[in-house]
């Protein structure tokens, strides 16, 4: 029985947190704004290989084994500007790598409803 309450709670969980980023998504996706860009930033996230069972990396040739000491973590990049909107408001919108490098602080960005991604007005 514990085990059943246990289920429906996770799936009730799983598809709570689901329906919740599909609104924000469809609710980005419709909002329209303009303004100028007054700030960029990234922030760096390490992600470690807990799947793994040994800390470093073992190289065997031949039966003898060379230890290559530790595995390179992996960092996960999030791009975002800050833009303060003409209405007044100010809000962070993560973008990708590409549009980050193309941006720079003082630009006019535009973005439209259907659009996931601002644009630069000229």
């Amino acid at each position: 029985m514990q085990n059943n309450i246990f289920l429906i709670v996770i799936v009730v969980i799983v598809v709570g947190v689901g329906l919740f980023a599909i609104v924000q998504y469809f609710k980005r996706k419709g909002m329209s704004w303009s303004g100028v860009v007054i700030d960029k930033s990234f922030t760096e996230t390490q992600v470690s290989n807990s799947n793994s069972r040994s800390s470093g990396s073992t190289l065997s040739v031949g039966g003898f084994g060379v230890n290559l000491g530790q595995r390179p973590q992996a960092v996960n990049i999030t791009y975002y500007l800050v833009v303060k909107t003409d209405d007044g408001k100010e809000l962070r919108w993560n973008v990708g790598e590409g549009l980050y490098g193309t941006i720079n602080i003082g630009d006019r960005l535009r973005k439209s409803p259907g659009s996931m991604t601002p644009e630069v007005v000229k």
